[in-house]
């Protein structure tokens, strides 16, 4: 990119993250929540995603920052964990979580149509 120019959107974006997780019973039990992430250039997402194996682990772990309102990591008292690595981290290995949020940043940090 040109430093002649720059672009007036933030280098953060608030996405949000929704679905489901079935219970014991099978029973789909909602979740949302927000994750605050850096974003990612145009290039530099062609480049992890042209690359071939995109780890989506590995992408989220980089431009995760935050999030609010998650209650499917919980610390020791039982309250939603703050985030951090090691909390994250555990957010991810729930099966197919991190399949979930990587759509929802690819989808949320970047320009969409208005209809």
């Amino acid at each position: 990119m040109s430093t002649k120019y720059k672009t007036i959107i933030s280098n953060t974006a608030r996405i949000p993250v929704k679905g489901s997780i079935s219970d014991a019973d099978g029973n789909p039990v909602p979740f949302k929540f927000a994750l605050i992430c850096t974003r990612m250039s145009a290039k530099e997402m062609k480049d992890r995603l042209v690359g071939g194996e995109v780890l989506m682990q590995e992408v989220l772990q980089e431009v995760a920052k935050g999030w609010e309102k998650q209650t499917l990591v919980l610390d020791e008292d039982d309250k939603p964990a703050p985030f951090n690595e090691d909390s994250f981290a555990a957010l991810l290995e729930i099966s197919g979580m991190a399949a979930v949020c990587f759509n929802a940043y690819v989808k949320g940090q970047a320009a969409t149509e208005k209809n």
